[in-house]
Formats: C-alpha cells, sequence, structure tokens
C-alpha cells in the first residue's frame, strides 16, 4: 500500500548539521592520524551536530504529529466543522486534523508552495498525499498567500497553521497574517497556531484584536527543533462573540 510523504521541515537544517557531522567525523580522523591529539575534539563536535540532527528529524518526523494529537485531544472541536489550514504544505498536520475529526469535516488548505520551508513542497504532491490519506473528497487545496487570504469574513469554524507564520520576515506582515486569520473566523472560533518563533507576539496581536481565552505554552520536547533552545509553542484563542475594536498594535 502506497504511504504518503510528507517530508521534512526547513530541509537545509538537517542538511546543514549532517555535512558537520561527517566534515568534523573526517577531520578529526585526518588530524589524529597524522598526530595532533587535541583533533580528538572534531569527535566530540562531531557527536553534538549528530545528537542535533537526530532531535530534529525526530521533531519533524514523529513529534510535530504527537503535539497536533494532544492538542486535538484537549480541544472540542465540532466534527461537523469547515476550517483552513495556513501553510499547509503537503499536508502533514493538515490531513491528520481531518482524519481526527472525522468524515464530516471539511478544510482548505493554503500555501505558497516554498521548497526552503519543506522538502518537495508542490500542489500536486499535497494532492497525491490527499487521495492516499483518502480524504480528497474532504479537502481543497489553494495557492495563496495568508497575508491576503480570498475568503470571506466569518468563513471557518476553526483556523490552524503549523510552522508557517514564522516564515514570514517582517512583523508587519505577520501581523497582516494573523489579522486575516481573525477575519475569516467565525465568532467562537478558534485560531490554534504552533511554532517556532514569534509566538508572544503573536499573542499581543491577537489579544489586541480582542480575541479571548488566549494561552501560550511550551509544547516540550517533543517540539525541539535540534534542542529545548528551538522550541514549538502552542498559542490557542478565541474570537469573541462580541464585536470589539481592535487596539492599535504599536508595540
Amino acid at each position: 500500500m502506497k504511504k504518503a510523504k510528507y517530508g521534512v521541515d526547513a530541509p537545509l537544517v538537517p542538511l546543514s548539521y549532517s555535512i558537520c557531522t561527517i566534515a568534523l567525523f573526517l577531520l578529526g580522523i585526518v588530524m589524529v592520524s597524522i598526530g595532533y591529539k587535541w583533533a580528538y575534539n572534531f569527535f566530540g563536535y562531531g557527536f553534538f551536530c549528530f545528537v542535533f540532527l537526530s532531535i530534529y528529524m525526530h521533531t519533524t518526523l514523529k513529534g510535530k504529529y504527537q503535539i497536533w494529537n494532544n492538542i486535538l485531544s484537549e480541544l472540542n472541536l465540532n466534527q461537523s466543522s469547515y476550517f483552513l489550514d495556513l501553510g499547509c504544505g503537503r499536508g502533514a498536520i493538515f490531513y491528520l486534523i481531518i482524519k481526527k475529526l472525522g468524515k464530516s469535516v471539511r478544510g482548505t488548505g493554503i500555501d505558497l508552495w516554498r521548497k526552503v520551508d519543506q522538502s518537495g513542497n508542490d500542489l500536486s504532491i499535497a494532492e497525491e498525499n490527499a487521495e492516499i490519506e483518502g480524504v480528497n473528497n474532504q479537502v481543497e487545496l489553494i495557492t495563496g498567500d495568508i497575508r491576503k487570504l480570498p475568503f470571506k469574513d466569518n468563513s471557518f469554524d476553526f483556523v490552524t497553521s503549523n510552522l508557517a507564520i514564522h516564515n514570514i520576515k517582517l512583523k508587519s506582515d505577520r501581523e497582516k497574517a494573523l489579522k486575516e486569520a481573525y477575519r475569516v473566523l467565525k465568532s467562537g472560533g478558534k485560531l490554534i497556531i504552533a511554532d517556532i518563533s514569534k509566538v508572544k507576539e503573536y499573542k499581543n496581536i491577537v489579544e489586541d484584536l480582542g480575541m479571548v481565552n488566549v494561552t501560550l505554552k511550551n509544547a516540550g520536547w517533543q517540539g525541539w527543533w535540534s534542542g529545548p533552545w528551538v522550541s514549538t509553542y502552542i498559542l490557542i484563542a478565541t474570537k469573541s462573540n462580541i464585536e470589539v475594536k481592535a487596539k492599535s498594535i504599536n508595540r
């Protein structure tokens, strides 16, 4: 049976660790063989690179799925929901959510399909994965910019994003993406984000937009991208049923 392939997040990172590991071990072998005893240090450095690589690969291949399984287990999401996944990539988390909630849920995934963010990222691969996972009748995949969503206000029951928003370089553009997520979210709907940086910034923005029940927590070791210094954080916020005037965001 054919398996869906979801690739590796930010593939240049594990590639760099792999190159460093090999280079340091080879350099150590060469230098030690010609009599430089201090060169044994290269083996230690190479070992640490290998450890960081191993932790990274665990997170990208297993850890992130466990994080989202935990999120979905804790949240009471309607199984008949229509939701939006920002930066869906090849569908790893997008389809996990679909399969977890069942046959009644529908979702739209949007992405720019940048291969620097995920190895082999491509619309055709995301479509193929949807067929393999048996969710192709429940999903729509579109090419678009999350800073300017092509949807009407109050369109989705909840909005998700996994490791996508931090790839937007400018703070003003990240703010646009979060404002757009807020705009298309129905009143009472949840915004669920897992990301590795700028998360405190996201929290400030959504609070200033008037979102309530805002929580931010560290996902733990399953979300370490090399080590605890690059951790995954989970932000969950609810769009208030009461319309409020958003504060000016000048932080």
